[in-house]
């Protein structure tokens, strides 16, 4: 097990030294304010947008906190070793990683909400059914499920986001976005251990798995109406 931690320490410093000898990219320069406002002012004069989107954006995130902590708590339920749920989470990334471009694509040609519903929905389902998981297979499966879901919706929450971003004040309200999709990354592990005090943690899957498809329902009403496919169609 020590040796999973030589890896994140390594990674991490590797990191570190990339960035320090990268430099800035070319052509970056500071984006255009056309009136500083307070960051109090930007997130009051778009609290629609918060509460609407926003929400949406929030689920996502504890659906995607919850997929990262159920699994290997299923799977120490299960009795697997720490090596079979680490296999798990190497197969799922890998499938992650081939979705990234595709999940672009189709949100860049047939628009946001055909990759925000399809992600939450599968999320959702795969929560929903990993209490049916009995062994090894079942939990690699239903990863396999989650891993699908988490894939399709690289990149939305930031894509979202600044599609929702008024240009004058994208920095103000990028970072209240950012605080609904943190804020659902933290919640999402604490409404496990929540409902786990009280009740098994099957029921903590199917709670998250429900809220998370319920969630879907919301993309689906919402991010229609912020997505710039639309309003270029509209004002055509």
């Amino acid at each position: 097990m020590p040796g999973a931690y030589g890896v994140g320490v390594a990674g991490s410093v590797g990191a570190i030294v990339v960035l320090l000898t990268a430099g800035e990219p070319q052509g970056a320069h500071e984006p255009v304010q056309v009136e500083r406002l307070p960051l109090k002012r930007v997130l009051w004069d778009h609290r629609r947008t918060f509460l609407t989107l926003g929400t949406g954006v929030f689920v996502i995130a504890v659906a995607r906190a919850a997929r990262t902590s159920l699994i290997p708590l299923w799977g120490e339920h299960l009795g697997l070793s720490a090596t079979d749920t680490s296999i798990v989470f190497g197969i799922t990334n890998g499938i992650e990683m081939l979705l990234f471009y595709p999940a672009g694509l189709v949100m860049d040609r047939l628009g946001r909400v055909w990759i925000a519903v399809p992600a939450t929905v599968l999320l959702g389902i795969g929560m929903l059914t990993l209490p049916l998981s009995t062994a090894f297979a079942s939990v690699l499966a239903v990863g396999v499920l989650m891993a699908v879901g988490n894939g399709l919706g690289s990149g939305i929450v930031k894509t979202l986001g600044a599609d929702a971003a008024p240009p004058g004040h994208r920095a103000q309200f990028l970072a209240g976005w950012t605080f609904c999709a943190e804020f659902g990354s933290v919640i999402g592990p604490v409404l496990i251990g929540a409902i786990t005090l009280a009740f098994p943690l099957a029921a903590a899957s199917l709670a998250l798995g429900a809220l998370t498809l319920t969630g879907s329902t919301w993309l689906a009403k919402w991010v229609p109406a912020f997505d710039p496919r639309r309003r270029v169609t509209t004002s055509s």
